[in-house]
């Protein structure tokens, strides 16, 4: 019966990540400016406190590919919002990240894990991210919610195993 649990709940975990994924492998390379980084969550009602909850909602964005440009002066900031429609860019601000360089965003860099605080959230949760500085040449990200905890993440190339 143990096994059985256990394999249930690892269902479901996958499940929940799926659905809760605003970009996979997702390029960053763009020019200076804000712009929102793949899918939209939608959360079905408004009025939801992600952060009140027995166990924490996790933002966790990673590097999936090194950030580059020509100058190598480029940075990228996230923010987590949320809103009453889909264009969450004109929503209530969650989570802002500073602005990590591309020192920074080296393949495999976890640049952000943070449980969800509390608040008010929109009926739609969405990332957007702000390059500065210059135009970002090259770069890719995972940004995700999990119910657990981010310690010991590390991303590897495809077919690379630890």
């Amino acid at each position: 019966m143990k096994n059985f649990v256990r394999k249930a709940a690892a269902f479901i975990t996958a499940i929940l990540d799926v659905r809760t994924t605003f970009a996979d492998k997702l390029s960053i390379a763009h020019a200076a400016g804000e712009t929102i980084l793949g899918d939209v969550i939608p959360l079905d009602t408004t009025g939801m406190n992600l952060g009140n909850t027995m166990t924490p909602v996790y933002l966790v964005i990673g590097v999936s590919t090194e950030m580059d440009s020509a100058g190598d002066a480029a940075t990228v900031a996230f923010k987590l919002m949320s809103h009453s429609t889909e264009v969450v860019t004109s929503g209530v601000t969650h989570v802002q990240t500073p602005a990590f360089t591309e020192a920074q965003a080296v393949e495999g860099a976890i640049l952000h894990a943070q449980a969800l605080p509390q608040g008010e959230y929109g009926e739609f949760l969405g990332l957007s991210y702000t390059i500065a500085g210059e135009t970002s040449t090259a770069g890719a990200v995972n940004a995700y919610l999990t119910m657990d905890a981010p310690q010991g993440w590390k991303a590897y190339p495809d077919a690379i195993t630890d």
